[in-house]
C-alpha cells in the first residue's frame, strides 16, 4: 500500500531482453535456447521448437524470474510450445516498493 497522500505507481512498458531456457528454477547460460529483445512496448515474437521452456527477463545487470511455479519441482515461468499454435505470454518486472 502506498504512503498516505502518495499516488500508486502505474505500470509502464519497457524494452528488455527475454531469455528462453530449458525448464529451470534458475537462469543458467548453459541452458539457454534463444533470446529476443522486446520493443519499447515490451512486445516480442520468437519461433521455438515444440517443447517445454522457462522464461527469464533481463533486469538491469540481472536476469530474473518473474513467476515461479512449484508443482513437482520449482520452475521459472514455465511455458509449453505446441505444434501449429501461438503461445501468448504476459509477464512483468515489478520494482514497486511500499
Amino acid at each position: 500500500m502506498p504512503s498516505p497522500g502518495v499516488a500508486p505507481c502505474h505500470p509502464s512498458p519497457i524494452s528488455t531482453t527475454v531469455y528462453i531456457t530449458s525448464p529451470s528454477e534458475n537462469f543458467k547460460v548453459e541452458l539457454l535456447k534463444d533470446s529476443v529483445v522486446t520493443n519499447e512496448l515490451g512486445k516480442f515474437s520468437i519461433n521455438l521448437p515444440v517443447g517445454d521452456y522457462s522464461l527469464f527477463l533481463k533486469d538491469g545487470k540481472d536476469v530474473v524470474c518473474s513467476e515461479m511455479r512449484c508443482n513437482t519441482g520449482c520452475l521459472c515461468s514455465p511455458l509449453e510450445i505446441v505444434r501449429d499454435s501461438t503461445t501468448r505470454i504476459s509477464t512483468n518486472l515489478d520494482h514497486a516498493s511500499w
